[in-house]
């Protein structure tokens, strides 16, 4: 019982709400992307290549980004390469 207890009391609980809940806003946002995908098509007239290009990118995107955060991160210090991100968003 004293370590889950422990477990509740470690962290800074503001900080973990806001990653959770920019995590799933993000998450949301980049599923209607895929879930619209029809309505978007017929909207704009898309061909099939361009629609699979609309539903893969936001996945290719965060897998690359991903990879130079990392880097980023080592290189430069976690610090700097989270205020970047947060204002490149």
């Amino acid at each position: 019982m004293s370590e889950i207890r422990h477990i509740l009391r470690s962290g800074h609980w503001p900080s973990l709400v806001g990653v959770w809940l920019h995590l799933t806003v993000s998450f949301m946002v980049w599923l209607l992307a895929g879930a619209m995908s029809l309505s978007l098509a017929q909207a704009l007239q898309l061909s099939d290549q361009a629609l699979a290009w609309l539903v893969s990118l936001p996945l290719l995107s965060g897998a690359v980004l991903r990879m130079v955060a990392g880097w980023s991160a080592d290189r430069l210090g976690a610090w700097s390469t989270a205020l970047v991100i947060l204002l490149a968003e």
